[in-house]
């Protein structure tokens, strides 16, 4: 069977969980910077591409 075919929607999903969580986070550190991009990339302790790939991903926009 399909993982992601046996995926249900409801508050106790770990994905979804894991993504709210990193959705939230990197706003929240983008905000705490006054989104300065290469700040909150050292912050996250990620590089600036793949702030700016995760920010695509959850459609993170300023």
């Amino acid at each position: 069977m399909n993982a992601r075919r046996e995926q249900t929607v409801h508050p106790f999903n770990l994905e979804q969980a894991t993504r709210r969580f990193q959705r939230d986070f990197i706003r929240n550190i983008l905000e705490l910077v006054c989104w300065d991009m290469e700040a909150a990339a050292g912050m996250l302790g990620v590089g600036l591409e793949e702030l700016e790939r995760k920010m695509a991903f959850y459609l993170i926009r300023r």
